[in-house]
């Protein structure tokens, strides 16, 4: 598939992220985009569209968990010597209605030899905590030979 992740040990860029985002026909559509990444940390950003509405002016929750999602894979993806995989669990709890551009932050709590857990916080516009998430991957470290 043309949108999977680079495989080699470099870490990705902020711009090779945000490139392979857009390949992925449903996170182009979200225009989901990374705009920090620092070690096993990224930063992103989700505009708010009115086709993302489940209520007027409110955020769709399965948009919010889509974005969780793939916000957690390219914060592993971004750190180095870590692959991801295909999502094992997904975890989503809604604090509050959301609306408006949104900023997701996530983290890589566990790596292991075989799955990795990050957690993602999903954060509005006035620094409120709008929901949050925990993904676990079929993941590996790489390791150099």
């Amino acid at each position: 598939m043309k949108y999977m992740c680079k495989t080699d040990d470099a870490p990705l860029t902020l711009d090779s992220i945000n490139e392979q985002l857009q390949m992925n026909p449903f996170n182009s559509w979200l225009r989901l985009r990374m705009i920090e990444g620092n070690g096993a940390k990224a930063w992103f950003e989700l505009p708010w569209r009115e086709e993302m509405a489940g209520a007027p002016g409110r955020m769709h929750g399965g948009v919010l968990a889509a974005a969780i999602d793939a916000s957690a894979f390219w914060t592993l993806a971004s750190a180095r010597g870590i692959r991801g995989g295909p999502t094992l669990d997904l975890r989503v709890d809604f604090h509050r209605p959301a609306s408006g551009t949104l900023l997701l932050a996530g983290e890589v709590l566990h790596s292991g030899v075989t799955v990795s857990t990050i957690e993602v916080k999903v954060w509005g516009t006035t620094n409120t905590l709008i929901a949050s998430g925990r993904c676990v991957f079929v993941g590996r470290r790489v390791t150099s030979s």
